[in-house]
């Protein structure tokens, strides 16, 4: 399953570069973020595994309609 979405945003990059949303500079930039990225996740993971389903749920919505009312402001 994970490699079928792995090839269809694949094949979304000739698009992407087409369109100059993929550069060289923004490849640095992605570069440069990958140990950041990387930390997020394992970190992430750990918290997951610790805090009970019913909060994560309630800060999913929280987050979700924060994020929600910054994209209107």
């Amino acid at each position: 399953m994970a490699s079928r979405f792995f090839t269809i945003n694949l094949t979304k990059v000739p698009i992407y570069v087409w369109h100059g949303l993929i550069t060289a500079k923004s490849l640095a930039f992605n570069i440069l973020m990958l140990p950041a990225v990387l930390a997020g996740a394992v970190a992430g993971r750990w918290l997951v595994a610790r805090i009970p389903q019913k909060l994560f749920e309630a800060l999913v919505v929280l987050l979700t309609a924060v994020s929600t009312l910054l994209l209107f402001f």
